[in-house]
């Protein structure tokens, strides 16, 4: 019983690891795209960072890099700087 118990641990332990993995490699991916993205949008160095942070809140909010890119699309539409979502995924 305890050898099962030990090998239950064991697992959630190395799921938990894996998860926070994947969670720092997309926090990293949406922290370079949205560099990328506030240096396009003109931003100085303060504002950059609001708009990194911002990006990493839409991330660990809803879990998804996809909408983070979605709204990356939109801030520079809306900017009138013409950017193909290929271009924004190939920053990623």
């Amino acid at each position: 019983m305890k050898q099962l118990k030990s090998r239950r641990e064991f697992f959630e332990s190395s799921q938990n690891l894996d998860n926070q993995q994947d969670f720092i490699a997309k926090t990293e991916q949406v922290r370079n795209i949205s560099l990328w993205a506030a240096e396009k949008l003109g931003l100085c160095d303060a504002d950059k960072q609001d708009y990194v942070q911002k990006n990493i809140s839409v991330l660990v909010r809803e879990n998804a890099v996809h909408q983070m890119v979605a709204r990356i699309q939109r801030d520079l539409f809306e900017a009138d700087i013409d950017v193909k979502k290929s271009e924004i995924l190939s920053q990623i």
